[in-house]
């Protein structure tokens, strides 16, 4: 700005002549002897020729700064000649322009530098001098936020207000500009307020001088963080002074500042419901503005509308009736992330607010516009997203339109429950609840193949904490930064807790948190009790370790306060279990039983106990030694070492990789598995299903993979890591020669014996009553445990069997081909098979005769019960096992 314009600006005093004095700027010596001559002429013209040296770059003001000439040139602002202290302070001022070189001021005593800084702020000082100390301040403050902080501290805030109503309009300008940054910090607001600088920053809104104006709204924006200055701005009528600068094209520059000012003065209820119509239909057409510069007005702008229609339900129902939601909508695919967010926030914020928004938001194509910001980069957009469609969920027509293409827009949801954030995976947990509470066939298998359940599971294995993290204590009135309009509904959720001195945590903080989490967990395990009686839904959760999850959850279930969780849990035990076997072996695998025998004194675990004991072949016959026609052994089913029924507080069977690190001991001398997949399909399998889980997820445009590829990436090389049971090569050989020998029969009778033949051929032959001590398995399975390194033995192994180890394959395959079998076995370990049948069902097809399968005197003999056969049979098998013919 040209100093003719200044209005009463002095000139410095007449220079004397200095002609015969020459300053050798390259010697470091002579500079720092010259700057520091008791002459005043000397050190004037020394100081003169510095600053228009120091004009000429950065070069110049670096090689005076290594001179050691600061320290000197401070000094040199207590002189007592004017003149001297200008210079000098025009060289300090161009040593602040670079950041660098203010560091050179500021070390040392800074408390003193800025004291002689700010003397000549005085009144008594020269324009001139008024005009380069707030501007060698404004340049400090900008550098760093702690010198920002260090000039509020030294008391610069009374002499930079008093300068704003000088008639220079640069001095106006610097010290607005450094009380700007001084407001970036509570204790500089503080400061301004206490010097009633908001005042007097409001009367240069009126200034003639658009760079003042511009100045004064930033720095007013930035002070009216503190209530005080706003309850002093809202007296003097600055709502209708701010808002001319929105409404004049003409201030476009200043449209953002203008509308974060407004932005700041609307947080107070008054204000808002004295908003007329024709000021908020003008914020409404403000967003139609097409100037590339005006984003953060936008942003503001919207933030504004949120304001106005969270605090004045009837200014909320007015915009309502002016179809705010179409005019929003667009914004949310805005490429600026900042104007995208605000929008988003605007959306959950009506939503919650007004339920009528919510049909209009649908018919607005918000759901589209949501799901297409969902597949952004940016965590805040994706976070702020979903929070907008969590509040819109409970609108059926907005459900409605997000289920027509399922495909696309559940996965991105579900996806969401992977999120580290604990607000947003508890959005997403609670819109999926919302769609499963339609009670929609449809929906509910479109959730579920969207890895709905994975999700839960991963959310129930390891619930994130929300972290609670306070701001440092701000003085009375002030509030800080103000909060976007995406956290509108979370902002007033956040008490106001003191500050706990460092190291301590904060106990209404961790109360709270886990109050929430409790809550989480709870509403997981409900979710899981109403849905898992879906078959997809159940193999899912089994496939997902969910029954080990569930287990490890138990011990967290016990006391009063966690009586809802307990009861929904004991629910999906229940109900899984009588119609799932591998969930009742994993849930039991994994610890489960022995949990549930804790709580013994609960009602409803001793029932999940009885089903468990009852749908679990694996646990069932090693705790009773009997399983039942109704009891289907699968792929894992195990026989666990010695039947031992008097110890019956013992329910934890260790899982199959724990069996198969084990080495033959007292407890387990050998393991039998039933695997009936042939190394070959287990391999094909494996690959088959790992490619599978590569492929789940389309690829994303964008160069980077997302997160949800990386750990569908991760998951599957898990899955191909992972273990794998030790492979049978006879097994599935023997399934497929039953299989063929067994299909042309037609009867029960006929199946049960011609599959009692088999077993026989298989595991040796026939063996007479008086030859089976013969046998000499105990070798030949010590040889198998000596091979495989592990008390593991797959049955199709074993060549040489004795009754346990052919009843034990009789049954497995027999539940394979449907024959109604039974397995008992005896402390003696002898073992012996009977099916029901009857030996001519055409005539009497209901009443069946129970039979004992003869698989060692004559394979394949069925001997009716009761009988002596049947009595000699059974002692056979006593005499066999008391020898040692069992294990």
């Amino acid at each position: 700005m040209s100093k003719a314009k200044k209005k009463g600006a002095e000139t410095p005093a007449p220079e004397p002549d200095f002609e015969g004095i020459e300053v050798n700027l390259k010697d470091p010596k002579t500079l720092r002897l010259v700057l520091g001559s008791p002459d005043v002429m000397v050190t004037g013209k020394a100081c003169q020729a510095l600053s228009v040296y120091m004009q000429k770059g950065e070069s110049q003001q670096s090689e005076i700064v290594r001179t050691g000439a600061v320290p000197r040139l401070l000094a040199l602002l207590e002189s007592p000649d004017k003149a001297t202290r200008y210079y000098a302070m025009m060289c300090i001022t161009s040593v602040c322009e670079n950041g660098k070189l203010c560091d050179a001021v500021m070390h040392g005593d800074r408390d003193n530098t800025l004291q002689r800084i700010m003397n000549l702020l005085d009144p008594n000082e020269d324009l001139i001098a008024h005009e380069q100390s707030a501007l060698a301040l404004a340049r400090i403050a900008g550098m760093r936020s702690g010198y920002a902080v260090d000039i509020a501290d030294a008391g610069a805030a009374v002499g930079l207000c008093a300068l704003l109503t000088s008639p220079d309009p640069d001095v106006q300008k610097h010290s607005a500009t450094a009380l700007m940054y001084m407001a970036k910090d509570f204790v500089g607001r503080d400061k301004i307020y206490e010097a009633n600088g908001a005042a007097r920053l409001f009367e240069l809104l009126k200034s003639e001088y658009p760079p003042v104006q511009r100045i004064a709204i930033a720095a007013l924006r930035c002070a009216s963080f503190h209530k005080g200055i706003r309850d002093i701005m809202r007296e003097l009528g600055a709502i209708q002074i701010v808002y001319s600068f929105v409404k004049n094209e003409e201030h476009a520059d200043m449209h953002g500042s203008a509308m974060a000012l407004l932005g700041n003065l609307v947080r107070e209820r008054s204000v808002v419901e004295g908003f007329s119509e024709e000021e908020i239909e003008h914020f409404l057409s403000f967003l139609t503005n097409t100037n590339p510069s005006g984003e953060t007005a936008k942003e503001k702008c919207i933030q504004i509308i949120c304001a106005i229609g969270k605090m004045s339900p009837q200014n909320l129902k007015r915009m309502h009736k002016n179809q705010i939601e179409k005019r929003i909508v667009p914004f949310i695919t805005d490429p600026d992330p900042k104007v995208s967010i605000a929008a988003i926030g605007t959306v959950a914020c009506f939503a919650k607010k007004e339920p009528n928004c919510c049909k209009a938001f649908a018919e607005g194509g918000v759901v589209p516009a949501l799901i297409s910001v969902m597949t952004s980069e940016l965590d805040s957009i994706k976070n702020t997203a979903i929070f907008a469609l969590q509040a819109l969920s409970h609108c059926h027509d907005i459900v409605r339109v997000l289920m027509e293409d399922p495909t696309s827009s559940l996965p991105l949801i579900t996806e969401m429950l992977h999120e580290l954030n604990f607000e947003s995976h508890r959005n997403a947990l609670n819109c999926c609840l919302t769609i499963v509470r339609y009670n929609q066939s449809e929906w509910l298998d479109a959730l579920i193949e969207a890895d709905f359940i994975d999700g839960l599971v991963a959310l129930l294995s390891g619930v994130r904490l929300r972290r609670r993290t306070r701001k440092p204590k701000m003085s009375e009135g002030d509030e800080g930064e103000t909060a976007s309009a995406a956290d509108v509904e979370t902002v007033e959720s956040v008490e106001a807790t003191p500050v706990m001195p460092e190291g301590q945590e904060n106990p209404a903080v961790r109360l709270a948190t886990e109050l929430e989490t409790k809550e989480t967990e709870t509403g997981i395990v409900q979710t899981l009790a109403n849905i898992l009686d879906h078959t997809v839904a159940r193999d899912k959760f089994i496939a997902s370790n969910g029954p080990a999850v569930l287990a490890d959850k138990l011990a967290d279930c016990r006391g009063d306060a966690r009586l809802a969780m307990r009861q929904a849990m004991f629910q999906v035990i229940k109900s899984c279990s009588i119609v799932s076997q591998p969930f009742a072996a994993q849930f039991v695998h994994n610890g489960g039983m022995a949990k549930l025998r804790k709580m013994k004194r609960s009602h409803g675990a001793q029932s999940c106990m009885a089903l468990l004991v009852e749908h679990c072949p694996t646990l069932k016959f090693w705790k009773t030694g009997r399983l039942d026609p109704g009891n289907v052994t699968q792929n894992g089913f195990m026989v666990l070492g010695h039947y031992n029924p008097r110890n019956e507080e013992d329910d934890s069977i260790p899982s199959l990789e724990e069996l198969c690190k084990m080495k033959r001991n007292g407890y387990f001398t050998n393991v039998y598995l039933f695997n009936a997949i042939s190394p070959e399909e287990q391999k094909v399998e494996t690959m088959s299903d790992s490619s599978s889980k590569l492929g789940a997820k389309t690829p994303t445009k964008s160069k980077k993979k997302s997160r949800a590829s990386n750990r569908d990436s991760d998951k599957s090389r898990e899955e191909v890591n992972k273990f794998q049971p030790p492979a049978d090569a006879n097994m599935a050989g023997y399934v497929a020669e039953a299989k063929a020998k067994l299909a042309p029969l037609t009867t029960t009778m006929q199946r049960a014996e011609e599959l009692g033949k088999l077993v026989g051929g298989w595991m040796g032959g026939p063996y007479a009553p008086k030859h089976v001590r013969k046998i000499n398995h105990i070798f030949h399975v010590q040889e198998l445990t000596t091979a495989l390194d592990s008390v593991v033995v797959p049955l199709g192994l074993v060549k040489r069997g004795t009754y346990l180890h052919r009843a034990i394959l009789y049954k497995v395959l027999a539940d394979r081909f449907n024959i109604p079998c039974t397995l008992h076995r005896s402390p003696n370990f002898m073992a012996f098979n009977t099916i029901f049948a009857h030996p001519n069902p055409k005539k009497s097809p209901s009443n069946h005769i129970r039979y004992l399968v003869d698989i060692m005197n004559k394979p394949g003999q069925l001997l009716e019960c009761g009988t002596d056969a049947y009595s000699n049979y059974l002692g056979h098998c006593e005499l066999s096992g008391r020898s040692g013919g069992g294990d």
